[in-house]
């Protein structure tokens, strides 16, 4: 428990920053520019090139000492702050770049901590495991972006750059002292592509995992981009609410991640995923009905988006944390980094195509309609991949 203890405090202290910049860069370049087009391309242009490595890095990282792995990167992650806080980069060009490199050693870093999680943990508990894990995560978040704009319009985002490379090196200072028998592992040949096909069709053969696995990538498709880019522009420019609002709103929806993080490790009976998935897309679907009907009311209008955000992040949990114990558990050890490494290579070719084509209909559809078509999309998709349903996830 002393190693689960160390690993989640070092991530917990890396997320608390990661947070902070999630939250201060959208206001930073919308400030900037005025456009989520503007916002969706810069967003697509760092993710997509860093997620395209996930394979390569996949591959690479699946015979490495794992506990070395996060350290390593959290200190590089710190480095990469730490200039742009000295050298106060603010022009997009270059900051996209340094972003680039900081979304890189972030995917490295997921997909060794979430291979090494299962090997300090007993696998009956797993998913209470992720639960933890969860809640510390949401937690440092959860005061993130109230305090992230408070630094960004305090600092700028030169406060937030150096607020992260102390997170960061305090994260790689605590993650040394993680007591980890590494077992090395070796691929049965050195050729990335046959590598990467063997655990494509790993996922294709297990019927239950690859109908799991395939409904996260279209959540994340649809939902991500909805959350990132149309939800911050929809508030900020169309609702003109104030960043502290915004900030609010996102506090909410990381305050009811951690609830449902919470009844995860209570429960005592499986909860159905198709209906969850319904219940958010929902949910996403009145707020976009809401802001559309209240239009002049922008107080009632708070509340009703902040409870829904609350809610939001409640079912997302509710979704996510049985979703990542199923991979934890039913893909070998000698083959998960490789696993997450397709998942985040997936993730990181249609979440940035995602952003990108939001970003672009924003241009032309109202963004209350693309909320409202994106929850309803994510409804039949859902259907169509779940109507086998597995009851446990």
């Amino acid at each position: 428990m002393q190693n689960l203890f160390y690993f989640l405090i070092g991530r917990v202290t890396s997320y608390f920053g990661v947070g902070l910049l999630r939250i201060a860069l959208p206001i930073f370049i919308l400030e900037k520019t005025g456009s989520a087009s503007a916002l969706g391309t810069f967003m697509a242009l760092v993710s997509l090139p860093a997620f395209l490595l996930s394979p390569i890095l996949g591959n690479y990282l699946e015979s490495l000492n794992k506990k070395y792995v996060i350290v390593i990167t959290d200190f590089m992650q710190f480095i990469v702050f730490l200039i742009l806080y000295l050298f106060q980069i603010q022009d997009l060009n270059m900051l996209r770049v340094f972003v680039f490199l900081s979304f890189t050693l972030g995917k490295a870093f997921e997909i060794s901590s979430s291979s090494i999680f299962s090997q300090i943990i007993e696998e009956r508990y797993i998913e209470k495991g992720n639960s933890y894990r969860s809640i510390l995560d949401n937690i440092s978040g959860v005061g993130s972006p109230i305090i992230g704009v408070f630094i960004y319009n305090s600092f700028g985002i030169g406060g937030i750059f150096l607020v992260n490379a102390i997170t960061f090196v305090f994260s790689a200072l605590v993650e040394i002292f993680i007591k980890y028998k590494f077992i090395k592992t070796s691929l049965k040949n050195s050729n990335l592509i046959e590598n990467i096909l063997e655990s494509i069709e790993f996922v294709l053969k297990n019927k239950d995992l690859s109908r799991i696995f395939f409904t996260s990538k279209a959540l994340n498709f649809i939902i991500g981009p909805i959350s990132s880019i149309t939800i911050p522009f929809l508030l900020l420019k169309i609702h003109s609410f104030s960043n502290y609002e915004f900030g609010i709103i996102e506090s909410a929806s990381i305050l009811g991640a951690i609830i449902g993080a919470t009844i995860i490790i209570v429960k005592n009976k499986s909860l159905k995923l198709l209906v969850l998935l319904n219940i958010n897309s929902i949910l996403i679907i009145t707020i976009g009905a809401t802001s559309w009907l209240l239009w002049s009311y922008k107080r009632e209008l708070f509340f009703i988006v902040l409870f829904m955000q609350f809610l939001i992040g409640f079912f997302a949990n509710l979704i996510s944390i049985p979703i990542i114990s199923n991979y934890q558990r039913s893909v070998p050890i000698y083959m998960q980094s490789r696993f997450f490494a397709l998942s985040a290579f997936l993730d990181g070719i249609l979440i940035p195509i995602g952003e990108f084509g939001v970003g672009k209909m924003s241009l032309f559809i109202n963004s209350n309609l693309i909320l409202i078509m994106g929850g309803v999309l994510m409804i039949f998709i859902a259907y169509f991949l779940l109507k086998e349903e597995v009851d446990k996830v």
